[in-house]
């Protein structure tokens, strides 16, 4: 079944496997894309949470009619989440390098902290990734980690299309640069 399918067995019928297969799916990417935002593990799974108790509330509804995916509906809800959040609290987006410090050294399994350190390459393009400017790396996140495309990520953050690819092409630019020099 699609997104759109679950979502609607979920609302019409209250089908709960639906719902548990949506949240299965997006669980994951959607706290890697709110962690992004908002700097803070804890903070991104509670955002989350949010999302999906907003969307299982009918707080935020999903038309389709309106042209957007359901992918792209439920990251736009995330993104205004983490702006109210953020609005709140003001936070800082660490370096790579003082996240680590905080990771207790011991055999406590973290899945974010694996998936950075899966090799070489990919800690010090996340590295980079938390130097650039945040529209930068929402951009990219949205185009690259979860295969958007810019008419999507557009919906997203509620701009244009052409300002989008402004955004990728100036983030691809300043994150090549960054990674040359390291």
């Amino acid at each position: 079944m699609n997104d759109f399918e679950l979502y609607q067995n979920f609302i019409s019928a209250g089908d709960e496997n639906s719902f548990r297969t949506l949240f299965e799916r997006y669980r994951e990417p959607l706290t890697y894309f709110l962690y992004g935002l908002v700097g803070n593990l804890d903070d991104a799974e509670e955002l989350m949470l949010d999302v999906f108790a907003a969307v299982s509330s009918g707080l935020a509804r999903y038309r389709e009619q309106e042209g957007a995916a359901f992918k792209t509906w439920l990251y736009s809800v995330a993104r205004n989440k983490a702006k109210m959040f953020l609005r709140k609290h003001t936070v800082e987006f660490l370096p790579l390098d003082e996240l680590l410090d905080l990771v207790p050294t011991d055999n406590v399994q973290d899945p974010f902290i694996d998936v950075l350190l899966d090799n070489e390459r990919n800690s010090g393009l996340y590295q980079a990734l938390g130097m650039i400017r945040p529209d930068y790396r929402v951009v990219l996140y949205l185009t690259y980690f979860e295969g958007m495309k810019p008419k999507e990520v557009s919906r997203v953050l509620h701009k244009s299309v052409k300002p989008v690819y402004n955004l990728i092409s100036r983030g691809k630019t300043t994150l090549r640069s960054l990674l040359e020099r390291t």
